[in-house]
């Protein structure tokens, strides 16, 4: 399993607020099947595979495109570890465990 963090910048909008444009993104994502959660600074989702993943951040990317971004900076990052299975939960409660 693919762990991702995927963060889209709409640059040129009409205000500071970028709201409107996190929801399309949450909903692309969820339309494409992935399960989506927020953090302040940006989305995290889960992949089978990189294949995958990129198909999420596509998906990201239009959706925000079609919602009137003239411009998108995006920053995708990908943990995908071999040696064992991971997902956000098992990362975050790993964490919580060394607490």
């Amino acid at each position: 399993m693919i762990v991702c963090e995927l963060s889209v910048v709409p640059v040129g909008t009409k205000t500071a607020s970028v709201s409107r444009y996190v929801v399309k993104a949450v909903n692309a994502l969820e339309k494409e099947g992935f399960i989506a959660k927020n953090r302040a600074m940006a989305t995290e989702f889960e992949a089978k595979n990189i294949e995958e993943a990129c198909r999420g951040m596509q998906a990201v990317h239009k959706a925000v495109l079609e919602e009137g971004a003239m411009r998108l900076v995006t920053f995708l990052k990908v943990d995908e570890r071999r040696d064992k299975e991971q997902n956000l939960n098992g990362k975050i409660k790993s964490v919580n465990e060394k607490k």
